[in-house]
């Protein structure tokens, strides 16, 4: 009879123990499950992030301590920005080659184009786009790095015959029949894209292209030069052309709306738009614009960015300033500052020592960052208030970029010209 109790208690146990696993396992699940459902990003297909803003809406709150999961490093060319798509890590190199990593810091594959890469990559329905440092742009086959289709947007000049030579050496034209016919133009900023368009800043117009297989939908056929990253609205795309105009094009044709007038020291940042007007950076000041007309509305603050894309959260404009020498020998260092632009006031400023400051991410309720020092911090958006500060082993240029709980970078090593990519969770 003992013997009999002893095995029904036996049982019990191993009833009871089977019960809790299963309980556990299932709290597991429960876990994962909202970690999955928190991090609902899983990809970084552009420069600026999914949404061109540079943002990703996120319940994702990072670790006091991050750590670095993997390293992938390698000895060529300066990197581009990552981008990153079903945990696959794409980016080009000055030394002409792109490469794509697994989850793991693996390499999968890497392909040579025919020129310096030193625009960002663009991902999109497995199709890679690459705008080299030429007049050539690819569509590459995300999954094995096949060349899909190739296009090359030069255009052809007259480059005439100079046979006399004026005051300090200057060529003199005097046949206008003597001439050669050459082509030129390049990429000059990333390419970006919405509903399978890839809008192109090449040479001296913005081009509009079919994702699928590279084909012009239509161009700007406006000669302007841009220089900014364009700004793509529901209706309008709006661009610069460096310290001079602001540019305003009818979304659908590519006509030109409105030309701004001159705009002294007008950076080359990506405009952005605000309560139904448009703002801009120059060396100075943060200027308003009526991004109906182009009219210059004034002077907002003295705020300044020579960033290509700063954010814009609710109210509230995040930009980075990198630290400089004056001439007499005055240091400012580096900042982040928060600046309210319906009170027309600094919310907070972040200091810091780092001579170059990378643009600004944001995840959810924090902004992220890379400097010249080798940190990488992470700032509460409301309070400025500092999350965590990682130690790399070199210089972060380039900007971050965050997929399903981790953000990625690349650093040049202080110790050597080795480059390194990054994945800190």
């Amino acid at each position: 009879m003992k013997q009999y109790f002893l095995f029904l208690f036996s049982l019990s146990l191993i009833f009871s123990q089977c019960s809790s696993e299963k309980s556990k396992n299932k709290l597991k699940k429960s876990v994962a499950s909202k970690i999955s459902i928190n991090y609902t990003n899983k990809t970084w297909n552009q420069y600026t992030g999914p949404n061109r803003n540079g943002k990703v809406e996120s319940k994702f709150i990072p670790s006091t301590k991050p750590k670095v999961s993997w390293k992938f490093e390698y000895d060529g060319g300066a990197p581009t920005p990552l981008i990153i798509d079903k945990g696959t890590t794409f980016f080009g190199t000055e030394s002409k080659n792109i490469y794509a990593i697994d989850n793991n810091g693996n390499l999968k594959w890497t392909v040579k184009l025919d020129s310096e890469i030193k625009n960002s990559l663009l991902i999109s329905d497995n199709i890679l786009i690459a705008a080299p440092d030429s007049s050539f742009v690819y569509g590459i086959n995300a999954s094995n790095g096949e060349i899909i289709w190739k296009r090359d947007f030069s255009y052809s000049y007259k480059s005439y015959t100079s046979n006399k030579k004026g005051f300090f050496g200057k060529p003199i034209i005097t046949d206008l029949n003597k001439f050669t016919i050459k082509k030129g133009g390049k990429n000059i900023t990333a390419p970006l894209i919405e509903n399978n368009k890839v809008y192109l800043t090449v040479s001296k117009q913005i081009i509009v292209i079919d994702i699928k297989n590279g084909n012009i939908l239509y161009d700007t056929n406006q000669d302007f030069n841009p220089t900014s990253l364009p700004l793509i609205t529901k209706d309008v795309i709006y661009t610069s052309n460096g310290n001079e105009h602001l540019y305003a094009f009818n979304k659908l044709t590519g006509k030109l709306i409105w030309e701004s007038s001159r705009i002294f020291h007008l950076m080359s940042g990506k405009p952005f738009i605000y309560k139904d007007s448009l703002y801009t950076s120059t060396h100075y000041h943060l200027k308003k614009i009526d991004k109906e007309s182009g009219e210059d509305l004034g002077i907002i603050s003295s705020i300044q960015s020579r960033k290509e894309y700063d954010i814009i959260d609710t109210n509230t404009y995040y930009v980075a300033e990198d630290g400089h020498h004056t001439g007499m020998g005055i240091n400012y260092g580096s900042y982040v500052t928060a600046f309210n632009l319906d009170s027309k006031k600094k919310k907070w400023d972040y200091n810091l020592d780092g001579k170059y400051i990378t643009e600004l991410i944001m995840v959810g309720d924090y902004i992220y960052f890379g400097d010249s020092s080798g940190n990488v911090r992470a700032l509460h958006k409301n309070t400025g208030k500092k999350r965590f500060g990682v130690f790399l082993e070199g210089a972060i240029s380039n900007p971050l970029s965050y997929a399903n709980g981790i953000i990625y970078g690349t650093y040049k090593k202080f110790k050597d010209d080795n480059h390194v990519l990054f994945a800190l969770k």
